[in-house]
């Protein structure tokens, strides 16, 4: 798994040179935003843990929204078509915990998603002028999820308590469709607002290193899944790397009027 995810960072960043190096006009970007993750299966499984214990703990965190970060770089073709490659990475997580005179427990679930793959934009030259455009999303889904539980005894304080740890992993692949609003702040400078919907197609988590023993829920025997489908809002801030002849350039920008 580890070594897979390598590759695809090796192979990505070496695409993005090429077409860094090769292309006439590349948009190159950063940015960020929020995002809003189903989990439906994890939060089953949550409840599943609660009914193996003999005391009732408290949800305090439940896969609330968090923050996405991402990166691309463009290549902007004369007309109605910019496409290249795009990474982004984000994270959720739940705690069940339960605290008084006599100890504490808690349960922790975190769940990390990185994407990497390709970006379409379509519209009136996309990264050439300001405008609405149509976007579309899509590529790989690599999931990561972690799962703690702490338990101690007020009256046991020297006791020897194995806490649990276990970690999984699981790929995937994902689609988003979404519309951006792209406008210039300063000539080669362009700031965009986006927003889209995650569509997310996994398996299913697993123990690492073994893709087939996939987990299930022991009370629903469903297979627990990364769910992140939801909506994604953002802005990315883009640079212009106009690297052709300038007559070509002053031809592209007839072009796009």
């Amino acid at each position: 798994m580890k070594q897979a995810i390598q590759n695809l960072i090796i192979l990505v960043f070496f695409s993005l040179f090429y077409v860094s190096v090769n292309s006439q006009t590349i948009l190159g970007g950063i940015g960020g935003g929020g995002g809003s993750f189903d989990m439906n299966s994890a939060k089953e499984y949550n409840q599943t843990v609660k009914s193996l214990l003999a005391f009732n703990p408290k949800t305090t965190d439940n896969f609330p929204p968090w923050f996405v970060y991402k990166g691309e770089v463009l290549y902007s073709f004369p007309r109605t078509l910019a496409a290249g490659l795009n990474i982004s990475a984000t994270s959720t997580g739940s705690r069940l915990h339960l605290a008084d005179y006599s100890g504490h427990y808690t349960f922790d679930n975190l769940q990390r998603l990185v994407n990497a793959g390709g970006k379409v934009i379509l519209g009136s030259s996309p990264g050439k002028k300001s405008g609405i455009c149509a976007t579309f999303e899509g590529g790989m889904a690599m999931s990561f999820m972690v799962v703690e539980g702490v338990f101690r005894l007020t009256d046991y304080p020297d006791e020897e308590y194995e806490d649990y740890q276990q970690n999984f992993t699981a790929l995937g692949w994902y689609l988003q469709p979404g519309v951006t609003y792209q406008f210039f702040l300063t000539r080669h400078l362009q700031l965009a607002a986006s927003a889209g919907y995650y569509l997310g197609f996994e398996k299913g988590y697993h123990l690492p290193g073994e893709p087939d023993q996939l987990i299930r829920n022991t009370r629903t025997n469903d297979i627990i899944k990364p769910e992140w489908n939801g909506m994604r809002i953002g802005v990315m801030l883009y640079w212009d790397f106009n690297w052709g002849k300038p007559e070509l350039q002053l031809a592209q920008k007839r072009i796009s009027r």
